[in-house]
């Protein structure tokens, strides 16, 4: 029997693309020649972000960035064959389409919280039906809307993460490295292939959206990353209870890999309710903010915030390794998560200021970090649009004080 011309080549491509280290640099590459396609589309169409009070950038940004990331993984789950390899593969890359197109439209002209709760528990349910549960072992009436709630929260949070350069891809990509060790060192080769999808898509956008970023996801990518990251958690601690025989550690794993985006979401929620705020209300109170708040720049925060994810997350790893040590360590990593917050929530970023001083005059001046489209930069020169009376437009950070 005779081959095609390039059988031989296809086969070879296709058992490739069943590691997960190939998978991780195919969809990097994807990812890195898609997101510059999408930049110069949402100029086109006008999908752009503008500077407001909520809001940390000053600058007008493209939009839909999420479109490269979800393209990339998908492609890859479907290329590779993996979603049809697990029950979960299928509600999967559906719950992401399904929370792209959401995300789309709520960048567009926005979704009332209503109509996307409903569909956030539609997918979460899709992967009840698929057999993944939060806290493997619990019965049934605990665990399915433990599921839900916890597929709604994960979501939504990492949604909320996305609010300075680089923090939630770069989340992505702890999260999605950290599941695809657990899935490797446990034998769940799907979990570690979608979870290396995930990894290389975030690592390819982002060059384009860590320091001055060119573009950000949306929502478009943030709640489907949301999702996928809920999902894979879910199930890297599935597989990790399996592995060492503790029920226990299948509650422990995805909270130690999803430690940054609950922080920040109870951080924001606990702040906003103390100072009478609505919840819903976008505001400049999150972790990374409070962080340069106290002198950090922008990309320092983010790469802190990333390394104090990556090392409660490796906890879920080496427990998973060693079940004798796997308590232990879990009860470490979320007493420094809970110790991390209470620190965070010390720092008030709703009477913080920042001191600036004119580079002609030399004259300071303070400013409040909520008002309108003023946006500061650490040892950067900056164009205030809306300068408080008294302060010309061209600044430089100093210093920043209560």
């Amino acid at each position: 029997m005779t081959s095609f011309p390039g059988g031989y080549a296809l086969d070879s491509i296709a058992a490739l693309m069943q590691r997960p280290i190939p998978v991780l640099i195919c969809s990097a590459i994807v990812a890195a020649l898609l997101t510059p396609l999408v930049i110069r589309g949402a100029h086109s169409l006008g999908w752009l972000a503008h500077p407001r009070s909520d809001r940390w950038h000053s600058r007008v940004v493209a939009l839909m960035g999420g479109v490269a990331i979800v393209g990339t993984i998908l492609l890859m789950a479907v290329g590779s064959g993996v979603w049809l390899r697990s029950p979960v593969g299928i509600p999967l890359v559906i719950g992401m389409l399904v929370l792209a197109v959401l995300g789309a439209i709520d960048d567009r002209g926005g979704v009332n919280p209503g109509p996307k709760l409903l569909i956030e528990t539609g997918v979460g349910m899709g992967i009840v039906a698929a057999g993944l549960r939060f806290g493997p072992g619990l019965p049934d009436v605990v665990s399915i809307p433990l599921t839900i709630i916890w597929i709604i929260g994960v979501t939504n949070a990492m949604n909320l993460l996305d609010n300075m350069d680089g923090l939630a891809a770069g989340t992505g990509v702890v999260v999605g490295g950290v599941v695809a060790l657990i899935s490797i060192q446990t034998g769940d080769v799907t979990t570690a292939l979608i979870s290396a999808a995930v990894t290389g898509a975030c690592l390819g956008y982002l060059p384009y959206n860590y320091r001055r970023a060119r573009v950000f996801m949306g929502d478009t990518g943030s709640l489907p990353l949301g999702f996928v990251v809920a999902t894979l958690a879910l199930s890297a601690g599935q597989s990790a209870v399996s592995h060492s025989s503790t029920a226990l550690w299948g509650v422990a794993v995805p909270v130690l890999l999803c430690a940054l985006p609950l922080i920040d979401t109870t951080l924001v929620t606990i702040s906003r309710l103390r100072s009478g705020r609505a919840v819903s209300q976008g505001g400049r109170d999150h972790a990374s903010h409070r962080l340069v708040y106290l002198g950090l720049a922008d990309t320092a925060a983010v790469l802190l915030l990333h390394l104090a994810a990556l090392s409660v997350a490796l906890c879920a790893v080496i427990g998973t390794r060693s079940s004798e040590s796997a308590m232990w360590l879990g009860a470490a990593g979320v007493v420094a998560s809970l110790a991390f917050l209470i620190w965070l929530l010390r720092i008030d970023p709703y009477t913080h200021r920042m001191t600036v001083v004119d580079k002609a005059s030399g004259a300071l001046a303070h400013i409040e970090p909520h008002i309108p489209q003023i946006m500061l930069r650490s040892a950067e020169h900056l164009d205030v649009p809306e300068a408080p009376e008294g302060l010309p437009r061209r600044t430089t950070l100093v210093r920043r004080a209560n």
